[in-house]
């Protein structure tokens, strides 16, 4: 299959919910994913190599419209947007990633977050909705938290 490419020594415990829509699946080598996740592919889910995920991700790449009050929400359209995990991301228990994400190399998303726009590389995130908690400064050689907090 095209579309669902999955490369070598990756470990896929149980997948509750494989939603194979109009987007690619691509899981890269050396995951560890956890029980329980939902992929939704309506739009391309690139997961990078060695991601880890905990149980019960949901990786969510379309939203229902609802900017019309006279119709209902399930009968509006919905949209999709791509998302990428990068190489070396751990992700904690029941965190959602939506459409539009790209997250760094190296970032731990803490359990329960839900996520959703650009995070970089070397940085801790967490939350309703997701924001950086703390970075890594290479200038340093340490986790710093964020200037704007």
């Amino acid at each position: 299959m095209e579309r669902c490419i999955l490369k070598k020594t990756l470990l896929f415990v149980i997948i509750q919910n494989l939603l194979l829509g109009g987007g690619k699946l691509e899981i890269g080598k050396n995951c560890l994913l956890g029980e329980y996740g939902i992929y939704n592919t309506f739009a391309n889910l690139i997961i990078e190599d060695d991601v880890i995920t905990a149980d019960r991700i949901s990786f969510v790449t379309n939203i229902h419209q609802y900017h019309d009050i006279e119709i209902p929400i399930k009968d509006q359209p919905s949209t999709s947007d791509d998302i990428v995990i990068g190489r070396g991301t751990w992700i904690g228990m029941n965190a959602t990633i939506l459409g539009g994400t790209h997250i760094g190399k190296n970032v731990v998303i803490a359990a329960h977050s839900v996520v959703k726009g650009d995070f970089p590389d070397y940085c801790v995130c967490g939350g309703v909705p997701a924001h950086i908690i703390r970075q890594y400064n290479i200038k340093t050689g340490k986790w710093e938290k964020p200037y704007n907090k």
